[in-house]
Protein backbone atom coordinates (compact mmCIF):
# COMPACT_ATOMS: atom_id res chain seq x y z
CA UNK A 1 0.00 0.00 0.00
CA UNK A 2 1.19 3.55 -1.12
CA UNK A 3 0.97 5.12 2.42
CA UNK A 4 0.94 8.56 1.17
CA UNK A 5 -2.29 7.92 -1.14
CA UNK A 6 -5.67 6.48 -0.59
CA UNK A 7 -5.48 2.32 -0.04
CA UNK A 8 -7.07 0.50 -3.23
CA UNK A 9 -9.46 -1.84 -1.69
CA UNK A 10 -7.50 -4.50 -2.44
CA UNK A 11 -4.68 -3.23 -0.12
CA UNK A 12 -4.45 -4.67 3.51
CA UNK A 13 -4.72 -2.25 5.75
CA UNK A 14 -1.60 -1.52 8.04
CA UNK A 15 -1.12 -3.83 11.04
CA UNK A 16 -0.77 -0.39 13.19
CA UNK A 17 1.33 2.54 13.59
CA UNK A 18 3.25 0.61 15.53
CA UNK A 19 4.86 -1.23 12.66
CA UNK A 20 8.58 -0.51 12.88
CA UNK A 21 8.65 0.59 9.26
CA UNK A 22 4.98 2.51 9.11
CA UNK A 23 6.35 6.11 10.59
CA UNK A 24 9.35 5.90 8.34
CA UNK A 25 7.23 5.29 5.07
CA UNK A 26 4.70 7.80 6.84
CA UNK A 27 7.71 10.07 6.62
CA UNK A 28 8.65 10.10 3.17
CA UNK A 29 5.38 11.62 1.91
CA UNK A 30 6.38 14.94 3.68
CA UNK A 31 4.14 16.50 6.44
CA UNK A 32 1.23 15.85 8.18
CA UNK A 33 -1.91 18.00 7.18
CA UNK A 34 -2.47 20.94 9.40
CA UNK A 35 -6.24 20.67 10.28
CA UNK A 36 -6.35 23.04 12.94
CA UNK A 37 -3.66 24.59 14.72
CA UNK A 38 -3.36 21.86 16.64
CA UNK A 39 -2.92 18.82 14.36
CA UNK A 40 0.03 16.58 14.90
CA UNK A 41 2.49 17.65 11.62
CA UNK A 42 5.35 15.75 12.11
CA UNK A 43 6.37 12.26 12.40
CA UNK A 44 8.25 13.14 15.76
CA UNK A 45 4.86 14.56 16.96
CA UNK A 46 3.50 11.88 16.33
CA UNK A 47 6.41 9.25 17.29
CA UNK A 48 5.75 11.37 20.70
CA UNK A 49 1.73 11.07 21.05
CA UNK A 50 2.09 7.31 19.72
CA UNK A 51 4.02 6.80 22.49
CA UNK A 52 1.92 8.66 24.73
CA UNK A 53 -1.00 6.49 23.66
CA UNK A 54 0.96 3.02 24.55
CA UNK A 55 1.87 4.32 28.34
CA UNK A 56 -1.66 5.95 28.66
CA UNK A 57 -3.83 2.88 27.50
CA UNK A 58 -6.25 5.35 25.73
CA UNK A 59 -5.83 8.19 22.83
CA UNK A 60 -6.71 11.64 23.01
CA UNK A 61 -7.74 14.04 20.44
CA UNK A 62 -7.11 17.56 21.54
CA UNK A 63 -8.98 19.99 19.11
CA UNK A 64 -6.63 18.22 16.28
CA UNK A 65 -9.57 17.56 14.02
CA UNK A 66 -12.02 20.26 15.15
CA UNK A 67 -11.40 22.82 17.26
CA UNK A 68 -13.86 23.17 20.58
CA UNK A 69 -14.20 19.50 20.32
CA UNK A 70 -11.61 16.74 22.04
CA UNK A 71 -12.51 12.68 21.74
CA UNK A 72 -11.53 9.95 23.67
CA UNK A 73 -10.51 6.91 21.99
CA UNK A 74 -9.91 3.25 23.25
CA UNK A 75 -8.88 0.12 20.76
CA UNK A 76 -11.05 -3.08 20.87
CA UNK A 77 -8.80 -5.62 21.67
CA UNK A 78 -7.84 -8.01 18.73
CA UNK A 79 -6.06 -11.75 18.27
CA UNK A 80 -4.02 -11.33 15.26
CA UNK A 81 -2.73 -9.16 13.10
CA UNK A 82 -4.93 -9.57 10.31
CA UNK A 83 -8.09 -9.05 12.58
CA UNK A 84 -9.79 -5.31 11.73
CA UNK A 85 -8.14 -2.08 13.49
CA UNK A 86 -11.60 -1.85 15.90
CA UNK A 87 -11.95 1.39 18.24
CA UNK A 88 -14.49 3.21 20.32
CA UNK A 89 -14.24 6.79 20.85
CA UNK A 90 -16.73 9.34 22.96
CA UNK A 91 -16.49 13.27 21.49
CA UNK A 92 -17.19 16.17 24.25
CA UNK A 93 -16.91 19.67 23.86
CA UNK A 94 -13.79 21.61 25.12
CA UNK A 95 -15.25 23.49 27.42
CA UNK A 96 -16.74 20.49 29.44
CA UNK A 97 -13.39 18.17 29.05
CA UNK A 98 -11.72 18.35 32.57
CA UNK A 99 -8.76 16.32 32.88
CA UNK A 100 -11.19 14.44 35.07
CA UNK A 101 -14.08 13.81 32.84
CA UNK A 102 -11.70 12.42 30.15
CA UNK A 103 -9.69 10.00 32.60
CA UNK A 104 -13.19 8.67 33.32
CA UNK A 105 -14.45 8.68 30.44
CA UNK A 106 -11.13 6.55 29.15
CA UNK A 107 -11.60 4.18 31.86
CA UNK A 108 -15.38 3.46 31.11
CA UNK A 109 -14.17 2.88 27.43
CA UNK A 110 -11.39 0.70 28.61
CA UNK A 111 -14.24 -1.43 30.33
CA UNK A 112 -16.78 -1.15 27.57
CA UNK A 113 -13.81 -2.39 24.89
CA UNK A 114 -12.41 -5.30 27.06
CA UNK A 115 -16.17 -6.57 27.08
CA UNK A 116 -16.51 -5.79 23.37
CA UNK A 117 -12.69 -7.92 23.17
CA UNK A 118 -15.02 -10.69 25.02
CA UNK A 119 -17.75 -10.95 23.14
CA UNK A 120 -15.59 -11.55 20.40
CA UNK A 121 -14.35 -14.24 22.21
CA UNK A 122 -11.31 -12.70 22.61
CA UNK A 123 -8.82 -12.86 25.83
CA UNK A 124 -8.16 -9.56 27.26
CA UNK A 125 -5.15 -9.31 29.23
CA UNK A 126 -4.96 -5.36 29.27
CA UNK A 127 -3.31 -3.69 32.63
CA UNK A 128 -5.22 -0.95 34.12
CA UNK A 129 -2.95 2.20 33.14
CA UNK A 130 -2.70 5.47 34.62
CA UNK A 131 -3.87 8.87 33.56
Amino acid sequence: MNMCSSPKTDDPPPSSLAAPTTLPRLAQCGPLPRITTKSITTIKQLSAELAKIRQRGYALDEEEVIEGVMCVAVAIPRQGRTDPLLAVSVTILKPRATKALLAELAMELVEVTESVGLGLGIPVARPRRSQ
